[in-house]
């Protein structure tokens, strides 16, 4: 579940099917006013919707090479952050007014090449911020995830969709509202290649009844999946998360339980559980929007639900969709501000200024991989104190060093080499073996580990981060390969099998074939895992009373790798 906030949620299953495929044209429609406008670099242009403190940036830097916008819910406050990777700047505006920025190293970057250029501006935007435009501008949108928790915005059975979009960035909508926008031309998507099919998304019932709803293909042919949780965010310590299997060709007809329909819940760490469930599902399609009624007992829970389900591809003109995502009732959105109310400093002058409302600044706004504000970032290090450095150029802390054989699985070797802890692993038989170095430190259950890692290998390795308990019968790994751009999160289960909790999923935040510093946080209720200092995902899980800590290492069939540690930190309460 993405968190955007504090606070820690389970991150169910990526729901972004995508194929090798070609997309239908766009269908045009006059459903959003905004024309966007392309600027050039020589020019300073003057917008309607920017404020005049956005103005004097304008004249100076020209249009942000991408930008995040997010509505404050309590005040209607607008909060954007304006990048510009060429010049190394982030600026920050609270309602049109400068509020500091930052100064960040310059990226190495072809001195031929330009940056692309992006498909809509915040001051065009800002005037109909709205789901329906920004599909219209930088779509199409993908469904990703309904496992999305703004504080303020979906408090309460509210439902909260990330859709990535094909003209590069993000977007979040909570109901029928856009709640947050992430615009990176940088992450455009090549629409030759993707398409998304019988594929569906919405919310049944009303009020505290209603229920996400995703429907998707089965796991066979002629099958189908409806997933139903409250907020559509999976099982969580607030609800349960039920699937109905159907079974036919036919989407559009009645299913009757204990005939061609079955139920199942999910529990916290995934895993379903078949439940007693009779009644009927009832699916009627209207052009390309479909109407469910659930009038069924399931596992002794009545449900007397209905409700819009709308095509997880959302196409420009598509107004279907928009109708299955619920309330629309707009949100107060402030204009931009007209007269500043903090010193504004010169053009090309980045200072840290105060924020004028007790609105959280985009820095402390994090989201999953899968949405495109690299930008966003949280220094967990700040609620812990710091307990040990390690920087390997001693062992006193008693690292394992020693080679051998895990069973038939993998051959390994550790060892401190260079300042730095080395695991060596090859692998000898089965799917994906690990090898674990790990030394006995009493932590607790609130605690965060970080550490620079590299990996040299072959694709299909990683290297990790591990927690457990002294028995290690409770343990946790983060998983990250800096091949193949994936990382994984995985608890041990009571058999000592693994269980994966966020699945191999790729993510823009690893350095690919370099270093990366990666981080694993506990407080007792959850995890949350960090690439680069910016969050990666967060789960739900019991309080772990961890007794060791380490490193992982592991290999797939054919391959080796080498992962080397440095700069370990520990912190705690």
């Amino acid at each position: 579940m993405v968190i955007l906030g504090t606070g820690f949620v389970l991150l169910s299953d990526a729901c972004l099917f995508l194929e090798l495929a070609s997309l239908s044209p766009n269908k045009k429609t006059n459903s959003c006013t905004i024309q966007h406008t392309t600027f050039y670099d020589f020019q300073a242009p003057t917008m309607s919707g920017a404020s005049p403190d956005q103005q004097a940036i304008l004249s100076v830097d020209g249009q942000p090479q991408a930008f995040t916008m997010y509505i404050e819910p309590s005040t209607g406050a607008v909060i954007e952050e304006w990048d510009y990777f060429t010049t190394g700047k982030e600026i920050i505006f609270q309602d049109g007014v400068y509020q500091g920025g930052l100064e960040f190293p310059l990226p190495e970057v072809d001195p031929f090449s330009s940056a692309p250029e992006s498909v809509v501006y915040p001051s065009e935007i800002s005037r109909e911020f709205t789901p329906a435009c920004v599909v219209e501008l930088a779509g199409p949108a993908f469904f990703d995830t309904s496992a999305v928790v703004l504080p303020g915005w979906n408090d309460g059975y509210e439902v909260g969709r990330l859709w990535t979009l094909a003209g590069g960035g993000s977007m979040i909508t909570v109901d029928g509202n856009l709640a947050l926008l992430s615009i990176d031309p940088g992450e455009k998507i090549d629409l030759d290649k993707y398409k998304i099919s019988d594929f569906l998304i919405g919310t049944l019932g009303e009020g505290n009844d209603r229920l996400g709803a995703i429907l998707s293909p089965g796991n066979t042919k002629g099958t189908y999946q409806l997933s139903l949780s409250p907020r559509g965010q999976g099982t969580t310590q607030d609800g349960t998360e039920y699937v109905i299997d159907l079974v036919g060709s036919r989407l559009a007809r009645e299913f009757v339980f204990g005939e061609d329909a079955s139920a199942s819940v999910v529990n916290l760490e995934g895993f379903e559980k078949p439940v007693a469930a009779s009644g009927t599902l009832t699916i009627t399609r209207d052009g390309e929007i479909y109407q469910l009624e659930l009038n069924a007992i399931v596992d002794g829970q009545d449900y007397q639900i209905s409700g819009l389900m709308g095509n997880g591809l959302w196409e420009s003109g598509d107004t279907q969709t928009a109708k299955a995502l619920g309330d629309r009732s707009p949100r107060v959105m402030a204009l931009p501000g007209i007269s500043p109310t903090t010193d504004v400093a010169p053009p090309g002058t980045i200072v840290v200024a105060p924020t004028t409302t007790n609105v959280a600044p985009l820095s402390t706004i994090v989201v999953t991989p899968t949405t495109a504000i690299a930008t966003a970032q949280l220094d967990p290090a700040s609620q812990l104190k710091l307990l040990l450095v390690d920087t390997f150029d001693t062992n006193d802390n008693g690292w394992p060093v020693t080679f051998s054989n895990k069973g038939e699985y993998i051959y390994y070797q550790s060892d401190l080499f260079q300042d730095q802890y080395l695991i060596y692993a090859e692998y000898r038989s089965g799917i994906r073996p690990m090898v674990e170095r790990m030394i006995d430190y009493n932590l607790g259950s609130s605690l965060l580990i970080d550490a620079d890692v590299v990996q040299e290998g072959t694709s299909q390795t990683d290297c990790g981060l591990i927690i457990s308990t002294a028995d290690k019968t409770n343990s946790v790994r983060f998983n990250v390969s800096a091949i193949d751009g994936e990382f994984m999160v995985a608890k041990q289960s009571d058999n000592g099998s693994w269980v994966e909790l966020i699945p191999w999923t790729p993510s823009p935040m690893i350095n690919i074939g370099q270093a990366n510093s990666l981080g694993l946080m506990s407080n007792g209720q959850g995890v949350m895992v960090f690439i680069n200092d910016k969050l990666a995902g967060g789960v739900d899980t019991a309080a772990i009373d961890v007794q060791q800590l380490g490193f992982t290492a592991s290999v797939e069939q054919g391959s080796n790798v080498i992962c080397t540690f440095d700069n370990l930190r520990i912190y705690s309460e």
